[in-house]
């Protein structure tokens, strides 16, 4: 890849801050400023790759819930009927009753 030289002027404090970073990464000050300044320019494609996750996401659960309150009032009562039966210890039983009235 080409590469050209660019001359910035950066406040002391800055560039101070700037050396302390590469140093502690193990990398040059140009590295460590490009590896940032690509690290930047790609955070608006990554934001935007959220944004469009968190939607999905958003709209997933919106048709989970609208499912789950269509679905859920149709199941209650034969749901509630087996766990009546469960916890009265005649599970058996209410499954043959049920398949004698087609339920």
């Amino acid at each position: 890849m080409a590469v050209a030289k660019v001359a910035l002027s950066l406040p002391t404090p800055l560039l101070a801050q700037i050396d302390r970073h590469a140093r502690k990464s193990r990398l040059s000050r140009s590295a460590f400023v490009r590896e940032v300044m690509e690290r930047k320019l790609r955070q608006p494609h990554q934001e935007e790759i959220l944004r469009k996750a968190r939607s999905i996401y958003a709209e997933a659960g919106d048709e989970d819930r609208d499912l789950s309150e269509t679905f859920l009032p149709s199941i209650r009562r034969p749901f509630l009927r087996i766990l009546r039966a469960r916890a009265a210890g005649s599970l058996g039983r209410e499954r043959r009753g049920d398949r004698r009235r087609g339920g």
